[in-house]
């Protein structure tokens, strides 16, 4: 990569304290578990989680014999 003066620019630290910007509005991500209504929907809750907690239960396997593996 090519930068001005040889050297890349300088990034300021992240700091979610001292967002520029504040957001009045929800993330889509907790946005998804509202109704239309802004309630909380906990049926979406409840099948989310259940369903992480399905995908966690599939891949426990894969992680334990992928760890061993490295291990030796």
């Amino acid at each position: 990569m090519f930068y001005f003066n040889g050297r890349p620019p300088r990034r300021q630290p992240y700091s979610p304290f001292n967002s520029r910007s504040q957001h009045p509005t929800a993330t889509p991500f907790i946005s998804f578990f509202k109704n239309e209504d802004g309630q909380w929907d906990i049926d979406k809750i409840t099948k989310s989680i259940n369903q992480a907690n399905k995908l966690v239960g599939e891949l426990n396997p894969l992680i334990k014999q992928f760890s061993s593996f490295i291990k030796k």
